[in-house]
């Protein structure tokens, strides 16, 4: 899921650019990170649906991505910027959960989600599960931005930094995609369409596959 709305043309205008110089984060900016990433997906369609008391996903958002971003740091595949003003959770081919690791995950989400784990972000995650391919791939959780900073580039850049490694290795890499601009975003990147994963009553969200480009 992805959180960076290139399409605000005035506000890529006016916003003053910052240098975008994609690192891979640290334990010690995993607040800052999910911080940032509970702002760029505050409207996500998702998270409409699982949170939709405004207020308390205002509440449970940060606690609900530190869970990915310590599990993508501990891969060693969570990248930011020098200002952690935007964020992308990878997860490497062959990266899976010990049966312990994802009962321990399960119940760091219900901690985190509370009142709305289960259905809500548990049910998204068990569908996303069922559509997620078995071939090695290099996987994008999830990718914001600060809304100050959205518009300007910077989630497309952090993600095309490791588009590029899986161009060099000859990998191919996946993520869902939660609204139509997003996708679109992600089609311009390389990536194609393989499912569509409708919530219970709620918004569609699409499983997209990229196989490498050179």
């Amino acid at each position: 899921m992805e959180g960076d709305a290139e399409s605000r043309s005035a506000r890529a205008r006016t916003a003053p650019l910052i240098s975008v110089e994609p690192h891979k984060a640290t334990v010690q900016q995993a607040d800052a990170i999910a911080q940032v990433l509970a702002l760029a997906l505050y409207e996500d369609p998702p998270n409409l649906w699982a949170f939709p008391d405004a207020e308390r996903r205002r509440e449970i958002l940060p606690s609900f991505m530190r869970v990915f971003v310590e599990a993508s740091i501990r891969a060693n595949e969570a990248y930011t910027v020098d200002d952690q003003s935007a964020a992308c959770l990878w997860f490497p081919p062959g990266w899976e959960m010990t049966e312990q690791e994802a009962s321990s995950f399960e119940a760091a989400v219900r901690t985190a989600t509370g009142e709305y784990a289960d259905p809500g972000p548990l049910t998204i995650v068990g569908l996303m599960a069922e559509h997620h391919p078995t071939e090695p791939h290099y996987y994008l959780a999830f990718a914001g931005t600060h809304p100050h900073h959205q518009g300007q580039g910077i989630g497309s850049a952090l993600i095309k930094a490791v588009l590029d490694r899986c161009d060099d290795r000859r990998l191919p890499a996946y993520l869902e995609a939660s609204a139509d601009r997003n996708r679109r975003l992600y089609e311009r990147l390389g990536f194609q369409v393989r499912a569509r994963i409708d919530l219970p009553g709620g918004p569609p969200m699409w499983g997209m596959w990229r196989d490498p480009m050179r």
